[in-house]
């Protein structure tokens, strides 16, 4: 397991940022977003070789690269090439967010199956972007993440998207707050369909409505939470899990009681920072189990 953080929790130059993940302790990093201000849907294959070697020079790998939604995606086969040959250079994996669902923006809303027809929709759109990217790199991993009004919004409709989809070295990045948000609780009912398609996790902290332990509320630090972290940690352990386990702060979700006093100027680099300890000592725990 690879205790990694999304770049973009830094400030500054992709440089700044590999330094400041580095100098946290962090061993991978996911790219995602602007590098040095150019869209990484822009990036060339050269220019993400520079960027692996630098991130080798500070101690890192890059782990995952991401590159947005499988519906704005699956036209843009040059693309989808440009990615594959991304992962073929340096093993990333690549991360894609299953389409938003139209004329939806609050999870309240998302909480009923797809219709039929977008749901046909999206498994063509995501069938075109893996041929894309297998086309240029066979082996390439690439992982679907849940938001919580997309498509597929939940462990369970991911797991049966990929099994309606049927082709190999195709997963799930599993972010269970995401999940619970779209009102799927995290553990351990998702554990029995996520592990035969698990490649990748990001990770937050979350607490439960107080009138409802099942229900999502809010987002906080991991640790200070309703997660189960340890046995979480420990199911990853015993299934010899080996992805990237990536920090993915979200300081907006979380409510007043639980902002930093004082706020610091970049407070998702704060829940990084903290964040880090505490998941290594989860899988020292879970590794001497």
């Amino acid at each position: 397991m690879l205790l990694s953080v999304c770049v973009s929790a830094f400030a500054g130059t992709v440089s700044e940022q590999l330094a400041a993940a580095a100098e946290a302790g962090f061993e991978a990093v996911e790219l995602r977003g602007l590098i040095d201000g150019q869209p990484i849907t822009q990036l060339s294959v050269d220019a993400f070789g520079d960027v692996c070697q630098l991130a080798a020079e500070y101690g890192l790998m890059v782990a995952t690269v991401a590159v947005g939604q499988v519906g704005d995606l699956a036209d843009n086969a040059e693309l989808l090439r440009r990615v594959g040959a991304m992962s073929a250079l340096n093993g990333a994996r690549i991360r894609l967010f299953s389409s938003m669902r139209p004329g939806v923006s609050d999870a309240s809303e998302a909480g009923e199956e797809p219709p039929a027809m977008l749901w046909e929709h999206e498994l063509k759109a995501l069938a075109r972007c893996v041929d894309a990217i297998h086309a240029e790199h066979a082996q390439a991993l690439v992982m679907v993440e849940s938001e919580p009004v997309s498509v597929a919004n939940t462990v369970a409709l991911g797991a049966r998207l990929l099994a309606d989809l049927d082709r190999p070295n195709v997963g799930l990045n599993w972010d269970f707050v995401n999940c619970w948000m779209a009102g799927e609780h995290p553990w351990p009912g998702t554990w029995v369909t996520l592990r035969d398609w698990l490649y990748g996790v990001h990770y937050k902290g979350a607490k439960a409505d107080p009138f409802d332990p099942t229900r999502y509320a809010s987002q906080c630090l991991p640790g200070d939470d309703d997660i189960p972290h340890r046995s979480i940690w420990a199911t990853l352990a015993a299934v010899g899990f080996d992805g990237p386990v990536t920090i993915d702060p979200n300081y907006a979700e979380f409510r007043p009681v639980d902002w930093f006093e004082p706020e610091p100027e970049q407070p998702d680099r704060e829940i990084a920072v903290r964040t880090l300890p505490r998941l290594a000592a989860y899988r020292q725990h879970a590794w001497a189990r």
